[in-house]
């Protein structure tokens, strides 16, 4: 079934988000706890 233009709007997901998303102004507030994290260096080392 085809979708129509008054089906349309109710299944579009152009704007819907993974939850592990991160806004800029979420990302503003958690990224100086993460500056604090210790650097663990690569795996390979």
């Amino acid at each position: 079934m085809p979708w129509t233009e008054i089906t349309r709007p109710d299944y579009d997901r152009r704007f819907l988000r993974y939850a592990s998303d991160c806004s800029d102004t979420e990302w503003n507030l958690i990224a100086p706890a993460c500056a604090l994290l210790p650097d663990f260096g690569s795996v390979a080392d």
